[in-house]
């Protein structure tokens, strides 16, 4: 339905429409999935299935960014885009049908021998039926002490550490700027000297792979190296590629040259001038210009592809090369820590009477820190320079990372119900 309304739509109103039934499905899916992947998944690999999901998108990211780059020279291309988007979501409400229901809310209805045929799926035949008892009496245990859940019950100190927990992992995932690199990426290599547009999405592209290579290791070394462990130490190396980047940019942009009402007042600045679509250099004065009024072939002689690249320096190709590394080193860290572990210990920190509510706020946290941090970053950019902007991200997680290594326990090998009484 989504795709059909981006797709065949006639108006910016239509457009907005789509936009809002696929941020609702997004929404609710982003909560659901994780949630139904912990109570499925048997604890020997519950981290790995649940990062599985992770690398899903990513690679559907991917796949986006080829999608782009086959349609963006075809006319009326993004109906295309738009419209292949039904193709996953097709085979999905094929499949959804033939999945089980999780064992936990079987429990929940009372519906004792649907839960016992589930687990018996899940574990495989070579377990005992003793053992499928034993996971269902620990089921019905902590539902039995676990109270009838209400947000009030969020006031008591045992509920409240585990939801801030989770609000903080959510915050820090995006506050941390990363899907600023998703959502802009071809407009940042932009920033760091692609002027071509094909060419900037073809690194973006990159940037892309990058982040579901490195989701496709965290599947591997998850329930192996343990959530908290590899979610600190991937933090400390993003916060440092954060703040390599930004220098990187400063360098690069000659300052921290925020926009400026005229042209001229970027004065011998080519680098952030040429960042303003209303100006461009003029190599004959070395300045910048107004291209406001000037026709293409005429910018104070110049012409305009000319008026919009800056002279060569010996220093371009050590600080491109040094800014796409630490762009690079940001995106798989992130990849492998802060990209999938929130969603993971989300999932597993909260007793069963609470579990959907509690998932619910995170979520919401994290889709309000999305908006935040997606629209306001290039504002940003233009007030704080792209230096800046990153290095503002780089200060919020270093708090962030302060109050993760204080708060967070480890969950990895631990059942729900084991997790839920700690």
């Amino acid at each position: 339905m989504r795709s059909l309304l981006l797709a065949l739509a006639t108006s910016y109103s239509m457009l907005l429409v789509g936009r809002l039934v696929v941020g609702f499905g997004v929404g609710i899916a982003s909560m659901i999935i994780p949630v139904y992947v912990s109570e499925v998944a048997p604890k020997s690999f519950r981290g790995q299935l649940a990062t599985l999901n992770t690398l899903v998108i990513t690679f559907g990211q991917v796949m986006a960014y080829v999608v782009n780059i086959i349609y963006s020279e075809t006319e009326s291309g993004w109906r295309y885009m738009f419209g292949i988007g039904a193709v996953p979501a097709i085979i999905q409400l094929i499949v959804m049908p033939f999945m089980p229901e999780s064992p936990r809310f079987m429990i929940a209805k009372n519906e004792i021998a649907h839960a016992k045929s589930t687990l018996q799926k899940i574990y495989g035949p070579t377990v005992s039926d003793r053992f499928i008892d034993n996971e269902i009496e620990t089921i019905q245990q902590d539902m039995l002490q676990a109270k009838q859940g209400t947000y009030r019950n969020f006031l008591e100190r045992q509920n409240l550490k585990p939801l801030l927990i989770a609000c903080v992992l959510q915050a820090a995932q995006q506050l941390s700027g990363f899907n600023t690199a998703m959502y802009y990426a071809a407009t940042i290599l932009q920033m760091a000297g692609f002027r071509d547009h094909q060419n900037s999405t073809l690194v973006a592209l990159v940037v892309a792979v990058t982040n579901m290579v490195f989701t496709m290791i965290a599947v591997v070394i998850i329930d192996k190296t343990g959530r908290r462990r590899i979610l600190i130490i991937t933090m400390v190396c993003m916060i440092i590629s954060l703040f390599i980047l930004g220098g990187s940019f400063a360098i690069q942009q000659e300052g921290f040259i925020p926009k400026q009402d005229l042209c001229q007042s970027y004065t011998t600045h080519c680098a952030r001038c040429i960042l303003d679509d209303r100006c461009g250099w003029s190599i004959d004065t070395s300045s910048c210009v107004s291209l406001v009024g000037h026709n293409a072939t005429d910018i104070l002689g110049l012409k305009l592809a000319e008026a919009t690249t800056c002279p060569t320096k010996s220093t371009d190709g050590l600080v491109t090369t040094v800014l796409l590394l630490s762009l690079t080193c940001y995106v798989a860290s992130y990849a492998l820590g802060l990209g999938y572990v929130p969603w993971v210990i989300q999932s597993e920190i909260f007793s069963l009477s609470l579990r959907g509510k509690a998932n619910g706020i995170a979520t919401a946290v994290n889709w309000t820190c999305n908006l935040i941090v997606a629209s306001t970053f290039l504002s940003m950019t233009n007030v704080l320079t792209a230096a800046g902007t990153f290095w503002f991200y780089g200060s919020i997680s270093v708090f962030l990372w302060i109050l993760i290594v204080k708060w967070v326990p480890e969950t990895s090998g631990k059942s729900l119900e084991d997790i839920s009484r700690t």
